[in-house]
């Protein structure tokens, strides 16, 4: 009787230390969303600990024609303010231009899920689900692509 509760104990503990935790695992989805002379390229990473969200990341990748050079700038300033209007005053988002080249910009919100409070979360339109299958049925239905 002792060995089988001994048995029980250590199999219990093995499943316990070898994931039966909370697993992390990412939903990456993409999608174009290239206007007629400006192209751009969406990539959302969710990050999961079991069911949950943790961390959310959205890239829009700009890439402007040739002739558009010189309203580069111009152009990143006014998405940088837009950006900062619509998610600057949230605690747990930030955001990120980077300049690729004189054609070429990213523009990167990161949003620390976890210390985003629920009414920001409900002005982000972030309060639905926390499901994985939920989140990438969600993506997919707005013309994402997810794996």
């Amino acid at each position: 009787m002792k060995r089988r509760v001994l048995l029980v104990v250590m199999i219990l503990t093995i499943l316990l230390m070898t994931g039966c935790g909370d697993k992390k695992r990412t939903l990456t989805c993409e999608k174009s969303l290239s206007e007629s002379t400006v192209k751009m390229k969406q990539k959302v990473d969710i990050e999961f600990i079991g069911d949950k969200v943790n961390t959310m990341s959205t890239t829009i990748y700009v890439t402007l024609p040739e002739s558009y050079k010189s309203y580069f700038n111009t152009f990143k300033e006014s998405i940088e303010k837009e950006y900062n209007d619509k998610y600057g005053k949230y605690k747990g988002v930030k955001l990120k231009t980077v300049k690729k080249s004189d054609t070429e910009l990213d523009v990167i919100v990161d949003f620390d899920y976890k210390n985003i409070s629920s009414t920001d979360k409900k002005a982000l339109n972030m309060s639905g689900s926390e499901k994985y299958s939920d989140n990438k049925k969600s993506f997919e239905d707005q013309g994402f692509t997810c794996k």
